[in-house]
Formats: structure tokens, sequence, C-alpha cells
């Protein structure tokens, strides 16, 4: 299951997204969540937000909670 949302979220982010005039890039779920998983927000907390799948919230804090530095 984890490899399935895996592979989703990289085809999710290597398609290119219509931005409409004005669109910031940091306004997607995704970059969203990563910046809530920086300020120490739980998956389930995450996913609630950004409405992304849990698994997806998982994932990003497995990325990025202990590679807050970056």
């Amino acid at each position: 299951m984890l490899q399935r949302d895996m592979e989703h979220l990289a085809k999710s982010k290597s398609l290119p997204r219509p931005q409409s005039k004005g669109e910031d890039l940091t306004s997607t779920p995704y970059n969203q969540a990563i910046e809530l998983v920086k300020h120490g927000l739980s998956a389930a907390e995450v996913a609630e937000r950004c409405g992304i799948s849990r698994s997806e919230a998982e994932l990003i804090v497995s990325l990025y909670r202990n590679n807050s530095t970056s």
C-alpha cells in the first residue's frame, strides 16, 4: 500500500499542473504539507489540513521530519 501511495505521489508531482494567474507553487497541498511537517504537525493533522491521504502525509513526515534543517 505504501509503495502504491509513493508511486501516486511521484506521478502527481511529475505531471505539469496548470497554474492560474498569480498562483504560487507553495500553494500545492504537498508543499503545504511539507511546511506543516517542518513545524511539527502530525501526519493525521497534515492529512486533514491539506486534504491528502494519511499514507501520503506519513510519507511526507518520514521524508521531511528529520530533514528540517535543509
